[in-house]
């Protein structure tokens, strides 16, 4: 019989349960794993549904109630918590603390980055009544307090794992990147869905992935594609938290393209892949801000399994994990990316090389990713 393992999620709803779906992939073979966690829309995360995972949502009408629940759901001798936030951290540390329940503590996201940038960006009423919302709203992800609490506690957890080096660098621990395994793409699908898309006639597609979040970088890609040529299509697959604000931006750019702009909003795991292979540039513009330090973007290394040719910023860890298996420009440099973009679309000689790059250095980057789930292994056992 395989040992129990409860993987703990703050908000199955959200993008965190992308994080506990990489680790049920690396470990499902040898654990019986269910994972569980509230749901702030009472649904589990798009991206997910489909696939084959048990996944336990949590309810509770008042906070106390709800982390009892997730403390009952709880079962074996191991918990791993995905990010030290109020709904999958305090249940772990009480099952740690009462029950001598062993806990490892994953980490994904500097949320000390995101906190400070919310409250730097206030003007001084707002941020007083930030700190407010926070006194009374602490089990929310943004609450100023529990989020610095937490984040203290975090240091004195004696098993963790991290997702890049520079969360590393801070809490020490293993690190297991956002590798995901991609379902093969089936034979004419490229074809079929580059067609789907108007690209008929030899015309480019550039590709965005991921939650357009303001530290994505999108509104340097939209700057980037303003003046490209006639025939080169934009696709942004991702469904944003902040839909009005990301719907302005999207009317400024389909005022400068038009239906060279395309949306799809969430995709699910299964399709991914073919998306991926129908692009001829996948980019990820990401940003250098407090938000974005110590993240690793799960889409590179998905683009990297689908050996695109990537386009990057060089923001973090990306051009170390990269190399020459993809180009790379000046975070937030619009003009540096527009120029990168050209140059890739008009040579098919470039993006043949760099596609041949990206799938050798996945091939190394899996490689340290399986010895890093033997060490995970050693810890839960």
């Amino acid at each position: 019989m395989k040992p129990r393992l409860t993987i703990l999620c703050h908000d199955v709803s959200k993008n965190a349960l992308g994080r506990a779906h990489i680790f049920y992939d690396l470990l499902h073979e040898d654990f019986d794993i269910e994972i569980a966690g509230p749901s702030s829309t009472g649904r589990i995360w798009e991206p997910l549904r489909e696939e084959n995972m048990k996944i336990k949502v949590i309810d509770g009408r008042t906070w106390p109630e709800k982390v009892i629940n997730i403390c009952k759901a709880i079962k074996g001798k191991t918990v791993l918590c995905v990010k030290p936030l109020f709904y999958s951290f305090i249940p772990a540390l009480l099952k740690a603390a009462f029950c001598g329940t062993k806990l490892i503590l994953d980490i994904d996201d500097y949320e000390k980055g995101f906190i400070r940038e919310i409250f730097r960006e206030k003007p001084l009423l707002g941020k007083l009544r930030y700190l407010l919302y926070s006194l009374f709203r602490f089990p929310s992800p943004e609450a100023f307090f529990s989020v610095m609490a937490l984040d203290l506690a975090a240091r004195a957890v004696k098993y963790k794992t991290v997702s890049g080096l520079a969360l590393k660098s801070i809490y020490g621990g293993t690190v297991i990147r956002h590798i995901k395994y991609l379902p093969p793409v089936p034979p004419g699908k490229k074809e079929e869905i580059r067609k789907s898309l108007g690209l008929v006639h030899g015309g480019k597609l550039v590709m965005f992935l991921g939650t357009p979040r303001p530290h994505k970088g999108l509104k340097t890609l939209f700057r980037a594609m303003e003046d490209m040529p006639s025939d080169t299509v934009l696709l942004v697959a991702g469904a944003s938290e902040n839909e009005d604000q990301f719907r302005m931006q999207e009317k400024k750019l389909e005022e400068k393209i038009g239906k060279r702009y395309i949306r799809l909003g969430f995709t699910p795991l299964s399709a991914l892949g073919g998306y991926l292979s129908a692009c001829d540039v996948f980019v990820i513009p990401q940003l250098s801000t407090p938000s974005s330090f110590g993240q690793v973007p799960a889409k590179l290394f998905d683009a990297m399994a689908a050996g695109c040719a990537i386009a990057a910023s060089d923001a973090g860890e990306i051009p170390l994990i990269l190399g020459a298996a993809g180009k790379t420009y000046p975070s937030g440099d619009a003009g540096a990316l527009k120029e990168l973009l050209t140059a890739l679309l008009s040579s098919d000689d470039a993006r043949g090389r760099l596609k041949s790059l990206a799938a050798a250095a996945f091939a190394k980057v899996l490689e340290e990713q399986r010895s890093s789930a033997a060490q995970l292994k050693k810890m839960l056992l």
